[in-house]
């Protein structure tokens, strides 16, 4: 162990050590640009800012399910477009069956591409899907996506009912061999299912845009907030840094000219 120290030569190390950790905290702050890095900096602004940070997590990851639902939502009005197109070719087929003026040939035609496209709505049914989840059925709770960062269980339910879902086989050219009412009625009330579905899935985008703007507007307001009272005065900072540098200097050389005995002070106050 080293014996005694000058007490003056003591005094000197002491600021050299308290300039040198204060120099490393100066050049901390402009590095980051943060003035609240750790508790020591300020505990009550330090707390603060790290609850703030936690809440804008929170909103991140509720947008990010929000765009997830969108992605979701998108498929889902591809396929109802699909099924809504489908349909409308079935209500001219319907026509070109019942015209007077049709040939034989042409109803027949009609009748065979009406009961094709019947097959292709139940295929646009069971292959519109995201990300293992069938779109188009009703009864079912399709998605829950989650719209509060502070509750979990606060969610949009992404569900459509059985009359929204277009049942193919209740359509019939023939009408059951009636007249054309009655066949084109039985699309009409297809239309209607199919059109049904489409606008659900406008209202849940629409609902998913709204809450995206919220989260939106939460994570800014969170952000500019932290930004106007956490960050750093870069000039203020600069002349701090280079000030602490200046006594940082002057402590060594006051030391060096003293020949600072006791192993360097003890290491600078450090280990001996």
């Amino acid at each position: 162990m080293v014996g005694s120290v000058d007490a003056s030569t003591m005094r000197v190390a002491n600021f050299y050590v308290s300039t040198k950790s204060a120099l490393s905290q100066s050049l901390q702050r402009i590095s980051s640009g943060k003035q609240f890095i750790a508790p020591r900096d300020n505990a009550g602004y330090y707390m603060r800012f790290q609850k703030l940070r936690m809440e804008t997590r929170g909103f991140e990851e509720v947008r990010r399910n929000l765009q997830w639902g969108q992605s979701l939502m998108g498929v889902a009005e591809e396929g109802g477009n699909e099924i809504i197109n489908t349909v409308k070719r079935m209500k001219e087929l319907v026509g070109i069956y019942w015209d007077p003026s049709s040939a034989g040939s042409e109803r027949t035609l009609a009748q065979l591409e009406f009961e094709d496209l019947k097959g292709q709505i139940d295929t646009i049914k069971n292959t519109t899907w995201f990300e293992r989840r069938q779109l188009i059925q009703g009864g079912a709770n399709i998605a829950s996506v989650m719209i509060n960062p502070n509750d979990v269980t606060d969610t949009l339910d992404i569900v459509f009912d059985a009359a929204d879902i277009v049942d193919s086989a209740t359509m019939d050219i023939t009408g059951g061999g009636t007249d054309k009412a009655t066949a084109m009625a039985t699309v009409d009330a297809q239309f209607d299912r199919a059109m049904n579905y489409i606008a659900k899935v406008s209202g849940y985008r629409r609902s998913l845009d709204s809450q995206l703007n919220i989260s939106a507007a939460a994570i800014e307001n969170n952000n500019a907030f932290e930004s106007t009272v956490n960050s750093v005065n870069d000039p203020e900072e600069m002349a701090r840094m280079v000030n602490y540098d200046i006594r940082q200097q002057a402590a060594l050389s006051v030391m060096a000219q003293s020949s600072m005995s006791g192993k360097g002070v003890l290491m600078l106050l450090g280990m001996n």
